[in-house]
């Protein structure tokens, strides 16, 4: 897909090259893009998170959901998490309510402090 195609099908003024990397497949083809393009954009970045590297580098591997398996040591639960987040077709997944439930994500809320205590100390 051509650069100038692809700005006017997300209405995009400018596209990054950088940020070609984080765009769902659906995208890069005539399907109208809905709510997972944000599930796949976040499923790049915790994969960069776990691995420190980019899931795609290339934007034929973003239409094949083709990317480098996580580390053997990687956390199995967040492994199975960008699996699913990461798959071609946008129906199959989750919902950001489906990650939110999951038990790794649950774990994290109840870690995070308290908003409004850090907005009390920024302004301090």
């Amino acid at each position: 897909v051509a650069i100038p195609e692809l700005q006017r099908r997300t209405r995009l003024a400018t596209l990054s090259g950088s940020s070609l990397r984080y765009l769902a497949p659906e995208l890069l083809s005539k399907s109208p893009p809905d709510e997972k393009v944000d599930v796949w954009a976040l499923g790049c970045v915790l994969y960069e998170m776990i691995t420190l590297s980019h899931a795609f580098s290339a934007t034929s591997a973003i239409s094949r959901a083709q990317y480098t398996p996580m580390p053997p040591d990687a956390p199995s639960e967040l492994c199975e998490l960008v699996d699913a987040m990461l798959q071609l077709d946008p129906a199959a997944r989750p919902s950001v309510a489906e990650i939110l439930r999951r038990p790794a994500m649950q774990r994290c809320a109840t870690e995070m402090p308290n908003p409004l205590l850090l907005e009390s100390f920024s302004k301090e």
